[in-house]
């Protein structure tokens, strides 16, 4: 119950970010942070449901953090 009262409230923030992003000049920018909503739910299985995680899966969420840090300088 927990982890889906996570989720809905992440799903909710995610929305309202997106749509406030895509509204300015940086909707490129919004769009790619975008792609970091899959990495919200990997992470929220693996701290609430203890989903084992294998190293593909935790690779391409680094992956996702070192896109959205490249383009936030």
């Amino acid at each position: 119950m927990v982890a889906a009262l996570a989720c809905a409230l992440a799903c909710a923030l995610f929305a309202a970010a997106f749509l406030l992003g895509a509204a300015g000049e940086d909707a490129a920018i919004a769009a790619v942070a975008a792609s970091a909503f899959m990495v919200v739910g990997v992470l929220l299985g693996w701290i609430f449901l203890k989903v084992r995680i294998g190293a593909a899966c935790w690779g391409g969420v680094a992956l996702v953090f070192l896109g959205v840090a490249l383009l936030s300088i």
